[in-house]
């Protein structure tokens, strides 16, 4: 029915229906229950200033541009647009946000890309970004997690 990305409630809703009718037991409201998590962690994250400003990342987004290669995976092409960095993994395009040191993040699902993924640079013995790793298919929601894949900088 739907992949298991981002902040999608309707796996959880769909499997809980199907426990309680397998079970015979009384079918509870769990759309609603879902809704009103859902509610109750976007006022935690209001309260607490989840939304604060964007650390600025410790180099200039131009040194993190270029191609980096995985033989399994493929390239991953970093582009320095005019001070934010963008990304193109297999034809799809997808922007990226700084979250402190050498790290960027995606904010938004661009698939197989998923939102929150974390893409770590880092460097060799002469301080120059060499290679980024990431769990690229280990989105904050993916269930099957393959650890870090290293991408190393072809240009």
């Amino acid at each position: 029915l739907t992949n298991l990305s981002g902040d999608n409630r309707a796996p959880g809703i769909v499997t809980r229906n199907l426990y309680d009718r397998l079970l015979g037991l009384d079918r509870l409201p769990w759309a609603e229950r879902f809704m009103a998590a859902h509610r109750q962690r976007l006022s935690r994250r209001q309260a607490t200033g989840h939304e604060a400003p964007t650390p600025p990342p410790s180099r200039n987004p131009a040194a993190y541009a270029g191609v980096y290669e995985h033989p399994a995976y493929g390239p991953i092409h970093i582009i320095d647009e005019d001070g934010s960095l963008e990304g193109r993994f297999h034809r799809i395009g997808f922007a990226l946000r700084p979250v402190g040191g050498d790290v960027w993040e995606v904010p938004e699902t661009a698939w197989p890309l998923r939102q929150g993924l974390r893409l770590t640079f880092l460097t060799d013995a002469g301080g120059n970004i060499d290679r980024l790793k990431t769990p690229l298919a280990d989105g904050p929601t993916y269930p099957y997690k393959v650890g870090d894949v290293t991408f190393r900088r072809a240009d």
